[in-house]
């Protein structure tokens, strides 16, 4: 598997990382200012090693299950059963 930033990472985190800049000098409390540090760090880690999103933020590991779109559902939902929820409704709207 490939690893490192492509151009739509870099505009993500650099886009982020300007809101978070400018939420501190408005006056955003500490808490929130390191929730959105480390969902933007979450983030560089997991994009940086093309390991998409964990299901669960307080597990962030590479080697944890994590979350991918269904174009099908609309929605993010857990890798380990995406097919199986997709196929149950295409058979369902079939």
């Amino acid at each position: 598997m490939q690893t490192g930033y492509v151009n739509k990472h870099i505009d993500f985190m650099s886009h982020h990382s300007e809101i978070i800049a400018e939420m501190e000098q408005r006056g955003c409390s500490d808490k929130e200012l390191r929730t959105m540090v480390y969902n933007l760090g979450l983030y560089a880690f997991r994009m940086y090693h093309n390991a998409g999103f964990p299901l669960d933020k307080a597990k962030p590991g590479l080697k944890g299950p994590r979350k991918l779109y269904s174009e099908v559902l609309g929605k993010y939902v857990d890798s380990r059963i995406k097919d199986t929820l997709e196929e149950r409704v295409l058979a369902e709207a079939g």
